[in-house]
Order: structure tokens, then sequence, then C-alpha cells
């Protein structure tokens, strides 16, 4: 009610002051549409159960910017400074102004953000971490590079572009229906899957423990250990992000299918479960209950185009990173004994895998 009058006055003074500066009555009557909006913003956000990834400060020290769990993000500002009280005689204090429309305080505890806003206080949960494959878009680009193909796993539909081609076509972003998405770095394939063939293996039955790897996750450097099962009836696992919020547990399958032959890899966050170990990881019955959290992506074997001909279709999969590797590129690539991070050399046409840019 209160900013409903302050509006009714601010109009009645436009009309009834000809003297009033207009110029000002606008930017508060603008200031009072953000405030609103920003009030529409958290009812919505706490009506539809949203939760808070991130916030930060903002540059000016203005106000908060609070990332949201469906990617869009709500930006709330301190109000208005209050107005200089009288000048007091002179040896004499003046008198204190109207308070300013400081309105605007965060708080976190384990589990929430607490936001008071305009006198109203919004309790927001925090939003558990994120799965790095989450950030891993479903397809593969199409052939034209506008947008994705619409299957899963077949091996015939996926665009082929030179490393320069994906480099200019893939960054710093594009947008697809309304989301951005970038060409991975080579440390962000690294997210998924290890530098190393040794670790992710589909025949070869090894052990690797505590192996230290740094990765990137949104933009962010991380350095974490982690431990590999190779070859477990075919298929690899491994609890990787040891030491950190994003603690998980993750399986790479190699499905040799014809024109649907991919590797299979599914992710699963741990966070909070301090007993799991690889060695359970790597039992059937670990990945057959509780998976309602799992994310999943399937990597076509698309093979690669090179000098007019395609090769290695059905059996091999390339996708480039936007990492230069000397005269070639990094690359993250699979046959039917491993994945892995390679190079490859930069005329070669392979597919691209987009990932999210969270912006």
């Amino acid at each position: 009610m209160k900013r409903i009058f302050t509006t009714i006055t601010l109009l009645a003074m436009i009309i009834f002051a000809g003297c009033t500066d207009l110029d000002d009555i606008y930017r508060q009557l603008d200031e009072q549409k953000k405030d609103l909006a920003n009030v529409k913003q958290l009812i919505n956000a706490t009506t539809n159960k949203l939760s808070v990834v991130s916030y930060k400060e903002l540059d000016d020290k203005s106000g908060y910017e609070l990332s949201m769990s469906d990617g869009s993000k709500i930006i709330l500002k301190h109000g208005a400074q209050g107005e200089p009280g009288e000048q007091g005689k002179p040896g004499e204090p003046g008198a204190p102004g109207p308070d300013g429309d400081a309105n605007l305080t965060i708080t976190e505890t384990d589990d929430a953000i607490i936001i008071t806003y305009m006198g109203v206080t919004y309790t927001l949960p925090k939003a558990p971490p994120i799965n790095p494959l989450s950030l891993v878009a479903e397809y593969n680009v199409n052939p034209e590079g506008t947008g994705f193909v619409t299957s899963l796993t077949a091996c015939n539909v996926s665009g082929y572009f030179t490393f320069d081609d994906a480099v200019d076509k893939f960054t710093p972003s594009i947008t697809i229906s309304g989301k951005k998405y970038h060409l991975p770095s080579r440390e962000e394939w690294q997210s998924i899957v290890p530098l190393s063939a040794v670790h992710v293996q589909f025949t070869n039955t090894e052990s690797h423990d505590d192996i230290s790897e740094t990765v990137t996750v949104q933009g962010t450097s991380i350095t974490m250990t982690s431990d590999f099962r190779t070859g477990v009836n075919k298929v690899s696992y491994a609890l990787r992000y040891k030491g950190t919020d994003l603690v998980s547990a993750w399986r790479y399958e190699y499905i040799s299918d014809g024109n649907n032959t991919h590797i299979k890899v599914t992710s699963r966050s741990l966070k909070g479960q301090t007993v799991v170990t690889v060695d359970e990881i790597a039992k059937t019955e670990f990945w057959s209950a509780n998976g309602d959290n799992d994310v999943t992506r399937h990597f076509p074997a698309s093979g690669y185009f090179y000098s007019g001909s395609l090769n290695s279709v059905d059996t091999h999969g390339y996708f480039w990173s936007s990492s230069p590797r000397g005269s070639n590129a990094w690359i993250m690539g699979f046959g039917s004994s491993y994945a892995s991070s390679g190079g490859s050399h930069r005329d070669h046409g392979l597919s691209v895998r987009l990932f999210a840019s969270g912006d």
C-alpha cells in the first residue's frame, strides 16, 4: 500500500506542480516499476520452488545478482539514499534526514538463502551442486551448425566441422532455442571424460586410485582426486571430484549397435554420502537403485570427415574442443576400447557437442 500511495502522490505532483523536476519523478517511477518486477520474480521463485545456485554483490555495490536453478537471474538493488536533514546552527548538529529506503538484506544458512526485500522476507533453498555432465547439451550439432540433431545415438546425422569452423561458429557462444551454448575447452571436456585413456577402458580391467585431475566447470578450475575401475564387464566406473562438493559416481559404457553405436555416460551426485567407494560404484546394484537424479549423455560414433569421405563411422567418435594443441587441436575421442582427450588435425571434419554457457 505504501508503494501504491507513493506512486499516486508522484502522479499528483506531475499534474499539480508545474515547477516539479519531471525527470526526477520519472526516475522514481521507473525505480518503483523495477521494485515491483523484482518482487514478482521473488514470488515466482517461491511459488515455483526455485533454488539459488549462487549470488554475488554487484560491482558497484548497489545490490546483488542471484542465479536461479532455472537459469534465470534476479537482480535486487538497495533502496534510495535518504534525504539530507536540515542544516544546524553553527556549532550545533543538524536534524537527521528521513530514512532512506535501504530495503535489501541477504543472509545465508547451510540450506537456504534468506532475502529481506521491501519489508518482506523470502526463504529460498540453495540449489544442490551442479552435476558437470548436466552442462553438456543432449544432442550433437546439426550439419548447418544452427541447432541440434534430434537423435541421441544415430551416427549418420551430425554435422562435421573443421577446427577453425567450429571455433568461428561456436565461440564465444551461440544461442539455440533461447539458450546460450559454447564450444568447450579441453579442460571442460576433461570434466566429463578424463585426460588419459588409461582411466576409461572398456576391455582392460585395471584399478587406479587417487589420480589427480584439474578440470574446468562453469569457468572455475577445480583440482581433485579420482578413483577408477576399468573394464568391469566392458564398462568403466569412477569416483570423481573427491574432496569437493561435486563428488560423484561415473559410469562409461561403449554400446556397439550399428548406426546407433555410442558411448553412454552416466553421473550421480554423491554429496553427503561419505561412505561410497569406487568398488561399490562398480557394482550393478549401485546403479539399479536411487537413480532419480542421475544425468545421462549419449555420444554417437559419428567418425570423422576428411578428403571427401567419412571414416570410422559406427566405431569411433571425435568431438572438437576450443583448445589448440600446437599445430593441431584438442578433442574428446573414443573407440571400442577407450575414451580420452587427444589431438586431431585441424582440417579434419569432426562432430561438435556444445556445453551450456550458463548466462
